[in-house]
């Protein structure tokens, strides 16, 4: 299983009970086996833990990778306003045949970014929905 190869083990507690009955009864194997038992479910519940965490610091990542994203695709849209403006600017004041040609540039290389920013978005969407999905299935999985 899974659980058997989490290396974060924590302290366990041993508990010895006097049996009424030799070692080689079936009541002291029933005893063994549940106690074995419950071993490993504390060892499964740890390494689960653990899981979560490493989730947690996924998510955490991807939000804050989302959040630079945004930020980003702000600045650039704001710099792009600020580009058209200086541009109307020169159209207006005669440049004539090169802004002609400059705003075809432009033209290009905004189609550009607005593709980059659309392809930014999908990653970002996907992400989410992958992180979402991952997340649903870790609580399914936690009895608590």
């Amino acid at each position: 299983m899974a659980y058997s190869q989490c290396t974060d083990a924590g302290p366990y507690t041993v508990v010895i009970i006097p049996l009424r009955s030799s070692l080689s009864s079936l009541d002291a194997l029933r005893f063994y086996l549940w106690i074995k038992r419950l071993k490993d479910l504390e060892r499964e519940k740890d390494c689960l833990w653990a899981g979560l965490h490493v989730l947690e610091q996924a998510r955490l990542w991807y939000q804050h990778r989302l959040k630079n994203n945004k930020a980003r695709q702000a600045d650039i849209g704001t710099r792009a306003v600020n580009r058209a403006e200086d541009w109307e600017e020169e159209t207006l004041a005669g440049e004539g045949a090169s802004s002609c040609l400059l705003r075809s540039r432009i033209h290009k290389e905004v189609c550009q970014k607005n593709l980059q920013i659309s392809l930014l978005e999908l990653e970002r969407d996907r992400l989410l929905q992958e992180l979402s999905v991952h997340l649903d299935v870790e609580c399914s999985k936690d009895p608590d």
